[in-house]
């Protein structure tokens, strides 16, 4: 039954939504709708498939993005877009009070060095970080993903590159962006990550996904 054709008293789709989404701002709207659900089979149904539908948008905001996924996306990315991929090891004799310090090495960009031709091809060690590159010209940006073998190795963080740009933050599916920038650049650079102090309660859904189209 289409929206246009539903019961004159059942609640539309929109508010429903609303509703799962904890975005309805009048209490007494909050109230009726969830009086009515549990006499209306159909809203009922209805509700439990949006809740299903946002569980499962939710686990996929937080999936970390991995390096097959690039490699899929460089193919059939335009000529203008580059990608590469920084692995940073530990120097702690570098380290500052506000994070731990890695050097940078720029181990691949563009289209390869000569046998390694993808992000695939690579391997880290358990105490190296990797930051894959990706550039998105349109916007004169460049996309971050973490790439860690260690437990929780893309929790949110916080890194900072003196001399090239102050900070950026990795959100829960260890992504993040810089301005656009010659990956030459990062090359050899210390960087300096640091945990994001963590918020006192989840963010709404609604924000997350606002958060990753950004």
């Amino acid at each position: 039954m289409s929206e246009r054709h539903r019961k004159v008293d059942c609640p539309g789709t929109r508010e429903l939504e609303l509703y799962c989404l904890d975005e309805l701002t009048a209490a007494e709207t909050r109230e009726q709708i969830k009086v009515h659900v549990k006499s209306c089979p159909r809203c009922a149904r209805k509700m439990q498939n949006l809740y299903a539908f946002y569980a499962i948008l939710s686990e996929e905001l937080e999936r970390p993005v991995r390096p097959g996924l690039l490699d899929f996306c460089k193919k059939r990315a335009c000529n203008k877009v580059k990608y590469g991929l920084l692995i940073c090891r530990p120097i702690p004799e570098k380290d500052r009070q506000r994070g731990k310090a890695y050097l940078a090495t720029l181990a691949f960009s563009a289209n390869g060095d000569g046998s390694k031709t993808s992000l695939t091809d690579f391997n880290l060690s358990r105490d190296q970080i990797g930051v894959m590159l990706y550039s998105d010209p349109l916007h004169n940006e460049v996309s971050l993903f973490l790439w860690s073998k260690a437990e929780g190795g893309s929790a949110p963080c916080r890194l900072e590159a003196p001399g090239l740009f102050e900070k950026t933050d990795f959100n829960l599916a260890g992504a993040a962006k810089i301005p656009l920038t010659n990956f030459e650049y990062l090359n050899n650079r210390l960087l300096y990550f640091s945990m994001k102090k963590r918020a006192a309660g989840r963010p709404k859904l609604v924000n997350r996904v606002q958060e990753m189209l950004l």
